[in-house]
């Protein structure tokens, strides 16, 4: 299977590619760390969108997948311009597990995408990249999201999020989270 090319990506996928290359990424974020589902904010001073992407741990593992560690820092653009406008490191905040061994959070693939073939499992993260680019859009327009994109983004990003991470995404974006994954799935 191919990879999607930059012009068939979404806008948000390739915001998080961007993300990747950056020199404060790289010269900040461990090697190791993967890059979380974007968590959207709309200032209400002056109506900006932004989108707060948490870093998380991973270990690959010999049999496959990955162990996940906690979201350990969050990293906050201007949706409009892509500009990095705030890094958190959250052991230095204090609102993350100090630990000078951090423990696993959960596995990848989790029990609810591990029934996805790569290609279906890369298929659906792009469909709810896709979805992303409409929500951010329609944030920054100011409207409503119509029924039937939030029960598609909600099936998805629902599916999508690691299970382990729940209860940090919810801290991070309480609202946002409890909008389009109202219930806890035990893990």
């Amino acid at each position: 299977m191919t990879e999607p090319t930059e012009e068939s990506q979404s806008r948000t996928e390739q915001f998080l590619k961007a993300l990747s290359r950056m020199p404060l990424y790289r010269q900040v974020i461990p090697q190791e760390a993967g890059i979380g589902w974007p968590l959207p904010r709309r200032k209400k001073d002056d109506g900006r969108v932004y989108a707060t992407v948490p870093l998380f741990g991973m270990r690959p593992l010999t049999s496959g997948g990955a162990e996940l560690y906690p979201i350990f820092a969050t990293v906050t653009a201007d949706w409009a311009t892509k500009t990095v406008v705030e890094y958190v490191d959250l052991r230095y905040a204090g609102l993350c597990p100090k630990s000078d061994v951090p423990q696993p959070v959960g596995r990848f693939p989790h029990d609810e995408v591990a029934d996805m073939t790569v290609a279906e499992y890369r298929a659906a993260k792009g469909a709810l990249l896709t979805l992303y680019d409409t929500l951010f859009d329609t944030l920054a327009a100011n409207r409503e999201f119509d029924a039937e994109f939030s029960a598609e983004f909600a099936a998805l990003f629902g599916r999508l999020l690691e299970p382990g991470l729940d209860s940090q995404y919810r801290a991070l974006a309480e609202k946002f989270v409890a909008r389009f994954k109202p219930e806890t799935r035990h893990q």
